[in-house]
């Protein structure tokens, strides 16, 4: 009977190391190729919503997205009264009312006028909604739109961004001192007033105030945004309650946020055009 030759423990510890090699090797690029898909389809689903919005505002023949909402109902359940500064926990409330609405009128158009209600905002669409505009609408114009790649529902806000609402909450998160373009910057870095001093990102050792956390465009028709990885918004971060104490636009003050996703961090977005956001995903 012939004998069986098997591997030796040489033999094997020597594969066992190969592909040990070749995991450490692979699993990285493979971990960073995942994350790199997730932004990518994020934007594509961004992109995606804010054509339809305009298709929407478009049908309505408003100016803007705030034209489809009744103005007092909404300062009614923001608890906010005319020409005040909206608090962080106000503008939290403002982009929930908003990001749900948006997701209704995107998915059913005017057939939210039927009397349905949303959950969470514990409000029927159409105490919230100016009838006449949203009677113009089809009756779906992003029908499959659904949650972002990490589970959450894409942040709505319309725009433009009035400055009597307090400090724009959209920020551009960006390192360094090279030559920019920000809106209303003819290149070259400006200084943000608006971002708090004396604090370092941790993973480049710049403070915040030589280029992190600029504001985005506060003219834009929508603001778009995704959570990112971390599933926390990294907008909304500042409180305009220490812009009134300190003579708008004076200082601001971090809501309670992981200091190297404070100014925009990981948050897909449609307004940041040198997606300073891929830093997190590659």
């Amino acid at each position: 009977m012939r004998n069986k030759k098997g591997f030796t423990l040489v033999e094997l510890l020597v594969v066992m190391a190969i592909i040990s090699i070749l995991a450490a090797i692979l699993v990285p690029n493979v971990v960073r190729y995942i994350a790199r898909g997730r932004a990518t389809r994020a934007l594509g689903d961004i992109k995606a919503i804010e054509l339809a919005l305009t298709k929407m505002v478009t049908d309505g023949n408003v100016q803007n997205l705030n034209y489809f909402f009744n103005p007092d109902a909404v300062r009614l359940f923001i608890g906010i009264q005319q020409g005040e500064y909206l608090t962080s926990v106000q503008f939290q409330r403002a982009m929930k009312l908003y990001t749900n609405t948006f997701y209704a009128l995107l998915r059913e158009g005017r057939r939210v006028l039927d009397g349905r209600a949303d959950p969470d905002l514990g409000v029927q669409y159409a105490q919230i909604l100016d009838k006449d505009v949203v009677m113009r609408l089809g009756v779906g114009y992003l029908e499959d739109i659904a949650f972002d790649p990490w589970g959450n529902l894409y942040n709505i806000y319309p725009g433009p961004w009035n400055p009597r609402n307090g400090p724009c909450p959209f920020r551009i998160y960006l390192l360094g001192s090279k030559e920019i373009s920000l809106p209303g910057v003819k290149g070259g870095v400006r200084k943000d007033s608006l971002t708090i001093q004396g604090v370092v990102d941790p993973e480049s050792g710049m403070p915040f105030e030589d280029g992190i956390g600029f504001p985005a465009d506060a003219g834009k028709f929508v603001f778009i945004w995704s959570n990112g990885a971390n599933m926390i918004s990294g907008q909304g971060i500042y409180n305009p309650q220490y812009a009134i104490n300190n003579s708008y636009p004076g200082s601001a003050s971090y809501l309670d946020q992981e200091e190297d996703y404070k100014g925009g961090g990981d948050d897909i977005n449609n307004w940041d055009q040198g997606q300073s956001w891929m830093r997190f995903y590659s």
